[in-house]
């Protein structure tokens, strides 16, 4: 099924597709940075999230100062080996950068990708079956990563390159008895289009598992990028297990984290992913929000929210998404009687006997809920009852469903559906002959100016005729001269407005025929030029009043494809 069809599907797709068949529950780990110098004692702290995983780091240049010899030594080995003989596991990052091999760049040679195994092998032999997995090399999509491209290097190919030196590396393990899965990839984001370049050169029968950092303040569409990335391994032949080895934010406030990550463990178990490592334990110095707990050691939401999903939820397995009949609401269930539910509207109703928790696994009052954007978790009770709220279509949850349709719109009028375009970094909706034009669930960008503007369009076709409200918030980047604004039904402008900065659109009253579309139009003004854009669509039954607040996320760089 392609990713088209996955869209016209959303159902289906967000109930999960894992690559292969996988472990009955996923392992929840956490990130720490003993390799890089900090201190054993928050080996207390990752004890105290309850992390049954960490992933770290043993870097090969230390390991391996003389030419094959290899010495594990110093407060970050310690820290590991300690954590190992509690009975923990780890997954260990190695960079392929080594001064002894290649000039210290890139790996080309055959001996130095030799050496590199050996370093491979090494990590096996000191953790033993503590080591379970290796990823090979960190966030490799960058275009200017010294661990695949070397400066002036002219009629190479990096890529098979770094295939090359996983194979290398997983075969080597293989015959010196080494277990621990070999991960491909690890890419910054869910980089479909980037792992598909090296899909074409042998990685998914050169590695166990890829690892990807799906990195993003709203959890919402996990579910669809991961269904899409198992759909495009299927297509080249041999679909592999998934790591989300990084995940988080660095989220504007340390409150935002503890729904968003309840939110995001839910939809990759239920993915079918087989670990996941949040990043990271404690706050760093450019990362304030992110940790589970503070520089300090203080708890934070995170953690709350970390221990709530290890304790209470992956417990009882994979979550499976049931279905209630609303495209905007989100509910999954965890073994036979844990439940995981939020959405645009509407109300959830559990047993009498149930315990209904936030995020951070504080008590909420009764058995019932009104569901938002934050989730609410219920524990011991059969299937809630669920009552439909006022919001029709949402144009984040509804995201790539069948009433939701991405289009351009060229100088002389004419309008293209853009197809989904897998970037280096994301997947998205675009054309590559309109770039920098991109749309995604949250943002995007139009292209060109004066008589060669390109509209970006989000359009929302109405199933049936109703009397609705209409809500749209637009934040646009900083800089430039702004960027036109139009919300219209058909041709017709119910509010239009040049954005600068943010504009919020709330409109009454407005009348449906079945078929009848709604458009949120953005465009260039004079000048093109840092013209990204957030957005949220919002359309309810009348009486109601409309609303829409953006989502958190930062508009990101155009995700260019290499």
């Amino acid at each position: 099924m392609g990713f088209a069809a996955c869209a016209a599907l959303t159902s289906s797709c967000s109930q999960g597709a894992p690559a292969q068949t996988s472990p009955q529950t996923m392992t929840l780990g956490v990130q720490t940075h003993f390799a890089q110098g900090w201190p054993a004692t928050r080996l207390d702290l990752a004890r105290e999230s309850g992390a049954p995983s960490l992933r770290d780091s043993v870097p090969w240049a230390r390991v391996e100062a003389v030419p094959g010899r290899y010495k594990f030594e110093g407060p970050g080995v310690a820290a590991l080996d300690s954590f190992c003989r509690k009975g923990g596991s780890l997954l260990l990052v190695a960079v392929p950068l080594n001064p002894l091999y290649d000039g210290g760049g890139a790996l080309r040679s055959a001996d130095a990708k030799a050496a590199f195994a050996g370093y491979i092998a090494a990590l096996q032999d000191h953790f033993a079956s503590c080591l379970v997995a290796i990823e090979i090399g960190n966030e490799i999509n960058s275009m200017n990563s010294r661990q695949l491209f070397r400066p002036g290097e002219t009629g190479a190919d990096p890529l098979r390159e770094y295939v090359d030196l996983v194979r290398t590396a997983r075969e080597t393990l293989r015959t010196r008895g080494g277990t621990a899965k070999i991960l491909g990839g690890s890419s910054n984001m869910i980089a479909t289009g980037f792992l598909d370049s090296l899909f074409a050169r042998g990685l998914l029968d050169a590695a166990d598992a890829l690892a990807v950092h799906p990195y993003r303040s709203q959890a919402e569409n996990l579910d669809v990028e991961l269904a899409h990335l198992a759909d495009v391994m299927r297509r080249r032949g041999k679909p592999l297990p998934v790591w989300a080895s990084e995940f988080s934010d660095n989220y504007p406030m340390p409150e935002m984290a503890a729904p968003q990550l309840v939110k995001a463990a839910t939809l990759l178990a239920a993915g079918g992913v087989e670990a996941a490592h949040w990043y990271a334990l404690v706050d760093q110095k450019w990362f304030r929000n992110m940790g589970l707990y503070d520089a300090d050691g203080r708890t934070k939401p995170a953690a709350q929210a970390f221990g709530l999903v290890q304790r209470d939820l992956l417990v009882h397995g994979r979550p499976q998404r049931i279905d209630v009949g609303d495209p905007n609401v989100r509910l999954y269930r965890f073994g036979t009687d844990a439940w995981v539910a939020w959405g645009a509207s509407g109300r959830v109703a559990f047993d009498a006997s149930a315990r209904l928790l936030d995020a951070r696994g504080q008590p909420l009052s009764g058995t019932g809920a009104e569901l938002n954007n934050d989730p609410v978790i219920a524990l011991r009770s059969a299937r809630p009852t669920f009552t439909p709220g006022p919001v029709l279509a949402d144009s984040l949850l509804g995201y790539g469903s069948g009433d939701w349709r991405y289009l351009a719109r060229k100088a002389d009028g004419t309008e293209r559906t853009l197809p989904w375009l897998d970037g280096q970094w994301t997947t998205y909706h675009g054309d590559r002959f309109l770039r920098p034009l991109w749309i995604g669930d949250v943002a995007g960008a139009p292209a060109g100016e004066g008589t060669g503007a390109v509209h970006a369009i989000i359009r929302y076709t109405a199933p049936a005729a109703r009397k609705v409200s209409i809500a749209v918030c637009i934040d646009k980047q900083a800089g430039g001269d702004g960027i036109d604004v139009a919300l219209r039904r058909g041709k017709t402008d119910l509010a239009a407005a040049l954005v600068t900065a943010s504009q919020r659109f709330a409109v009454r009253e407005v009348a449906l025929a079945a078929g009848d579309t709604v458009d949120l139009v953005v465009g260039p003004n004079v000048k093109a030029g840092r013209d990204g854009f957030r957005y949220r669509i919002r359309i309810y039954a009348e009486p109601h009043v409309p609303a829409a607040d953006c989502p958190a996320r930062a508009v990101p760089v155009y995700p260019a494809k290499i």
